[in-house]
């Protein structure tokens, strides 16, 4: 019964993405014309088809995650990781294969096919999915592993170091090696957690100056702002300083902290013309 409704839920959610699809593709249109008919039939064919390529995309994802779980098992991080985003994912997670380096660490979550054996702890892999790339897989056993096997590497691996060998056509190939070492690894999240802790102390230090400036040009206006005014029938005095001046009400902010507002013309003729003036930008 529950996977029924399921079911029916999700074919009233994308019978309803269809049909706000057909109402922005058809503005404009006469709803019944030809044209209108040709845009709905595109818009929803190529709306399809982006769902069925999305689809496609996650079964074999799915497919590679349990290849490489039953080749290499799944290391005690990767569920952690990979279910909150947290920055245990490393640098690797965010890259394509192309833009690896040296002291690159974390999870490689792009597909794999394993190309040839080198020893019982290393074989050569391709990075088929996100830009070609050739790495040798150090630190694992891979003794029952055979050729063109297609997987995701569920364990973090550190890029420490180059691997060169001679290919099958005499070319000599050099590539980057990714070991499963969780003490190399533990050392390159202790640097990275460094690096990050002093770039936050670096933003943090930027952030304080900034307050700190900030904060002393917001004395020096409220300085600027600040005078005797004067009331022109009673003579009274009070010390304050100018808010704004709107429809003939001006705004006066008191040493207590409250708030006064005055009729413009109440106000002394100096204190009138310092309040034209500095709305002229002359205070």
């Amino acid at each position: 019964m529950f996977k029924k409704l399921v079911n029916v839920l999700i074919v009233v959610v994308l019978s309803a993405n269809v049909w706000v699809l057909k109402a922005v593709s058809c503005y404009g249109q006469d709803y019944g014309s030809a044209e209108a008919a040709r845009i709905i039939s595109e818009t929803q064919r190529r709306y399809e088809y982006d769902k069925y390529q999305e689809h496609k995309k996650e079964i074999l994802r799915k497919k590679l995650l349990e290849s490489g779980k039953k080749l290499f098992g799944t290391h005690k991080l990767w569920e952690e990781a990979i279910s909150t985003k947290s920055p245990l994912l490393g640098p690797l997670s965010k890259k394509d294969p192309p833009d690896f380096q040296v002291g690159d660490w974390g999870f490689i979550t792009s597909g794999l096919i394993t190309i040839s054996q080198v020893s019982k702890k290393e074989y050569l892999v391709l990075c088929k999915y996100k830009g070609d790339r050739i790495l040798l897989i150090r630190g694992m056993d891979m003794t029952n592993i055979t050729d063109d096997v297609e997987f995701i590497l569920q364990h973090p691996v550190v890029i420490r170091t180059t691997y060169s060998y001679v290919a099958a056509d005499g070319a000599k190939n050099t590539v980057l090696v990714a070991e499963s070492n969780d003490a190399a690894l533990e050392d390159a999240i202790a640097k990275t957690r460094d690096e990050e802790a002093k770039r936050q102390a670096v933003a943090e230090s930027k952030h304080i100056e900034e307050k700190k400036i900030l904060q002393a040009e917001n004395e020096k206006r409220r300085k600027e702002a600040t005078r005797i005014w004067t009331d022109s029938t009673s003579g009274y005095t009070i010390k304050a300083e100018f808010l704004s001046s709107t429809a003939g009400k001006v705004k006066l902010k008191k040493e207590d902290g409250s708030i006064a507002t005055i009729s413009l013309d109440k106000l002394s003729k100096e204190d009138q013309k310092w309040i034209r003036n500095r709305a002229r930008g002359k205070q």
